[in-house]
């Protein structure tokens, strides 16, 4: 039956594509202005047209041209569809629970990925090839806030650098004066300071947009990220370099300082560079490959000097002289620059560099992100900060437990285009997420992943408002969902065959369910060869293979006596006696070996052990006489002739 199960998830999948692109509602055909000579087939009354039919084919074969006998098969099967949906309509499968729980879950992982696609993605491109071109050099005073700190707090940090910002722009301090002065400290370093050379999608977003939005020589307002808040003045810029590929011959501070020049003089000498590589390079893990580091441009994380090196490295030389760098001295080879044959491979090597960025994440938290910023929501951080306080007076009761009164349960505490998610809502979540959290460990923080849940629950309408065409696509899906359900349950589900029709199958073709010769084996498996051996010994002893995991064998212990494999390892169990084990062998990366019970012989079925046999061979017959019924129920017609016609004077 495994392949049974393989053959309905294909038929779901088939299905899902068909319907997707089918998203209209089948009543939308059954205008009465429609013509006649327009007319293919009509499905309870509902015509379906020439053009309709051609649409659906074309869309489940985008790149085939389109024949006349392919639309005259293509009509029937279309034809049935739509009398599974018309009968699935008027059983309800519309309203059923179980399937508008599943194509909820659909519908908002669909939307996620709408909104990467269609708007994300391509919007995200254009910025970051508009900045690709440009390098941009800068300096930065950073102070750190955390991301749940006090308004207070949040106040200070922004007024402290507004009076930074003044000093630089009235000339009474540079930024490596205001750095020392405003920046916070980390491990007895300064946070802020100059910046090495970088490109777009090196750095957190929010600082990247704000340093692109200036001119040279230009300082921005304080602006926040997950760091704190900054200011920071955009220095110099430079156009961007194509990547270089470079290789190196590395001498370790460690080593003499004599080493590096011996091996620039046997290079001069003539030796080859890889030679000279395996010979003098301290950098064992780049030996094996001729000392190569790789693809290198700003924005690679290796000291900023270090990558300025690099870029400048005249490419026509063979090699460098010996070079100190931050890492030790080393001899640099240009092995390529990156070029490419059309603007095609550039946007391709561009959209790749963009998707493994900063710039751009796809994942939920992103779309999130984006959604709320499209939509311009609104937290109502006094009225949480009301339960917050309300929540501390209750002590260390469990959130679990907590009940607030109704005049914090209607505050409104987070908002987003027409939707408003009050206290109660609120408390419902941490119930739900932190119900075990005591109530006067309250914090502000917890207040972010309630304003994620409550978009991620709307986030299927408010997709559908920015995106109109997203409704073909969950329509589809869920004709698709209720399509493959009363196939279930009207044609695969064998509960529901009438065992009288099987019971007479199963008398009249009786070589069709029966059992040949048979093994009753148990197949054991162990990391170990010994393992296998102390099973197998135990066993001659006069102990059960099912009793080698509870006396201590770390063994996997599989039987087996109704099955008939095929091919190796099984075709072993040919060549056993009754009672005797095979050689050990591998299998599925492990030892493993077969214990031999008894050989079975061939015997007719039991009507109970035939029965999923004989449902499965059954399944034909019975969709053929369920679709003669459906088609007679909806009076399903077809017009070829019409079709015919209206393909010849296309």
């Amino acid at each position: 039956m495994k392949n049974n199960r393989l053959v309905k998830a294909m038929v779901l999948l088939c299905t899902v594509v068909f319907v997707s692109c089918a998203g209209s509602n089948s009543s939308t055909t059954s205008d009465s202005k429609i013509s006649s000579s327009q007319i293919v087939g009509q499905v309870a009354g509902e015509p379906v047209t020439y053009s309709e039919l051609l649409d659906r084919f074309e869309s489940g074969n985008p790149s085939d041209s389109v024949g006349l006998s392919d639309l005259k098969n293509f009509l029937p099967i279309y034809l049935n569809y739509r009398s599974k949906l018309k009968s699935a309509e008027d059983a309800g499968y519309f309203n059923n629970p179980q399937i508008l729980s599943e194509f909820n879950n659909y519908a908002t992982q669909a939307a996620y990925a709408y909104w990467i696609d269609q708007e994300i993605r391509p919007q995200s491109l254009d910025k970051f090839k508009a900045r690709y071109d440009r390098l941009l050099k800068a300096s930065h005073v950073l102070i750190a806030v955390p991301q749940n700190a006090s308004p207070e707090d949040t106040l200070a940090a922004y007024d402290s650098l507004i009076v930074a910002r003044n000093k630089f722009l009235s000339g009474e301090a540079t930024m490596a004066e205001l750095n020392e002065e405003y920046s916070s400290e980390r491990e007895g370093r300064k946070m802020g300071g100059a910046l090495p050379w970088f490109s777009v999608g090196t750095t957190v977003r929010e600082f990247e947009d704000e340093l692109y939005s200036l001119d040279v020589g230009e300082i921005s307002m304080p602006f926040r990220t997950q760091f704190g808040y900054h200011i920071v003045l955009l220095e110099e810029e430079q156009p961007n370099q194509p990547d270089r590929y470079i290789s190196h011959i590395y001498v370790s501070p460690r080593s003499p300082i004599t080493k590096a020049d011996s091996a620039y003089l046997k290079l001069k000498r003539g030796a080859s560079w890889g030679e000279v590589v395996k010979e003098f390079s301290d950098d064992r893990s780049t030996v094996s490959s001729s000392g190569r580091i790789g693809w290198i441009n700003y924005g690679d994380r290796y000291d900023g000097d270090f990558i300025d090196t690099l870029m400048n490295i005249d490419p026509s030389l063979p090699y460098t002289r010996p070079i100190r760098t931050y890492y030790g001295t080393q001899i640099f080879k240009v092995d390529s620059i990156r070029t490419f044959k059309s603007a095609e491979e550039e946007n391709a090597y561009i959209l790749e560099q963009l998707e493994s960025s900063s710039f751009f994440k796809n994942n939920n938290e992103f779309v999130l992100k984006w959604v709320r910023q499209e939509f311009g929501d609104e937290i109502f951080t006094d009225e949480a900060d009301r339960i917050g306080a309300y929540m501390e007076t209750l002590g260390s009761v469990d959130v679990s437990t907590v009940s607030i009164p109704d005049s914090l349960s209607d505050l409104p505490i987070y908002s987003i285009s027409e939707y408003t998610f009050n206290g109660g809502d609120f408390i419902d979540h941490l119930k739900n997420t932190r119900g075990t959290s005591k109530a006067n460990q309250y914090r502000i923080g917890w207040l972010n992943p309630f304003i994620d849940k409550m978009v991620d629950s709307v986030l299927t309408p408010l997709t559908l408002r920015h995106f109109p065409e997203f409704s073909t696509q969950l329509d589809g899906y869920k004709k698709g969902l209720v399509v493959y359900q009363v196939n279930e349950d009207s044609v695969w589900n064998s509960a529901t065959i009438d065992s009288t029709i099987l019971l007479d199958k199963y008398n009249s073709e009786p070589e069709n369910y029966s059992f040949n010769e048979r093994y009753y084996y148990y197949l054991m498996s162990a990391r170990e060869d010994s393992t296998i051996k102390n099973a197998i010994n135990f066993i001659k002893a006069g102990n059960s293979p099912d009793s080698l995991r509870s006396n201590g064998f770390p063994v996997s212990v599989g039987s087996d006596s109704s099955q008939v494999f095929q091919g190796e390892p099984f075709d072993k169990l040919k060549k056993l006696e009754e009672g005797s084990f095979s050689s050990v062998f591998s299998y599925n990366n492990r030892k493993a070996a077969f214990y031999l019970v008894k050989v079975l012989p061939p015997r007719r079925m039991r009507f109970d052990e035939a029965f999923e046999r004989l449902a499965s061979d059954y399944q034909p017959t019975r969709e053929k006489l369920w679709i003669k019924r459906l088609r007679e129920e909806y009076d399903v017609k077809e017009f070829p002739e019409v079709l015919e016609k209206n393909y010849r004077t296309e």
